[in-house]
Formats: structure tokens, sequence, C-alpha cells
């Protein structure tokens, strides 16, 4: 991410979040960018995790996720996905926000206050980070690592990463 933008973004945990007028916000926030109708918006509104909001106090990127049976691994997991506006992209801060969202949950699991997955369950749709084609996204320094296990058949890709301690 560039250190412009490092400095000038704010990561919010909004789970617990029922205030109406942050939910409008999240809802014109998909739908001026055209990532999702007004519909689906408000459908997927409760599912947003973390919110990236700019010092200007504009929302530029949010993941969402709810619990995913995994059938052929047998396990629950948080399915993850993320939407940065374009004028935020190719910054890094898709990856920012996955990583923090990783880091939030990962201390749930490990303190026992919500063991409900094992992990995190990512959905990739960007082309540019399909592009990065290594079968695990490896950050030592962060003590995280993303594994490739396939695609959909619409052909995102599907990564994951285990909560520290996780057990099979």
């Amino acid at each position: 991410m560039s250190q412009d933008l490092a400095k000038q973004i704010r990561i919010e945990d909004v789970r617990q979040s029922t205030n109406p007028d942050l939910q409008a916000e999240i809802i014109r926030f998909w739908t001026q960018h055209g990532a999702l109708s007004a519909e689906r918006a408000t459908e997927r509104v409760g599912e947003v995790i973390q919110i990236a909001r700019h010092s200007s106090g504009a929302i530029v990127g949010l993941i969402t996720g709810h619990l995913l049976f995994v059938d052929s691994m047998q396990m629950t997991f948080y399915t993850c996905r993320g939407f940065v506006s374009p004028d935020a992209r190719s910054q890094g801060l898709i990856i920012l926000l996955c990583r923090e969202t990783y880091f939030m949950l990962n201390q749930e699991y490990v303190s026992g206050r919500n063991q409900d997955a094992v992990g995190i369950f990512l959905d990739i749709e960007s082309p540019l980070l399909k592009a990065r084609n290594e079968a695990v996204w490896s950050e030592p320094e962060n003590d995280i690592a993303f594994y490739y296990i396939g695609q959909k058949p619409n052909g995102n890709h599907i990564r994951i990463a285990y909560f520290k301690g996780a057990k099979i």
C-alpha cells in the first residue's frame, strides 16, 4: 500500500453496528460504484465485517463475510469478499483489509471468544490478485499465509488461511 494512502486510512470493525446511517452509507458506497444493485446491497449490508475509511470520511473499501461450511473439508470458515473503490485500487488496500480482518478474527478465535470458524476462505475475483500465482501468499513478518486451494466455476480463486491453533 502506498505510504500516502496508508496514512489516510482507518479500518473500522462494523459487525455489531445497527446504525441505519452507516448501513445507508455502505449501501450507497456499493451502488454508486456499480458493485451491487440496491436490492442486493440491502441484503448484504449485514455481512460487512470491516470498512476502510479515508481521512476525508468517505468509505473507500470494505470486507464482507459469513460462515460457510465447506463439505469437502468438513470445516467451517468465514467466507470473505472485498470491494475497494476504483480510485483506491492497485494500492494494496484490499490486502490490508484482508490482513486486518484475519488478525481481528484470529484474535477472537485464539482468545476463545469466537470459535465458530477455523479460518478465512477468500473468494478472489480481482484479475490483479489472481495474477499473483504463488501457491502460498505468505507474510512471515505478519505470521499469516493464504493457501490456494482451487477455483470456483466462475473463475474466482479460492484461498484459505487457518487461525492459529485451528484443528482439523
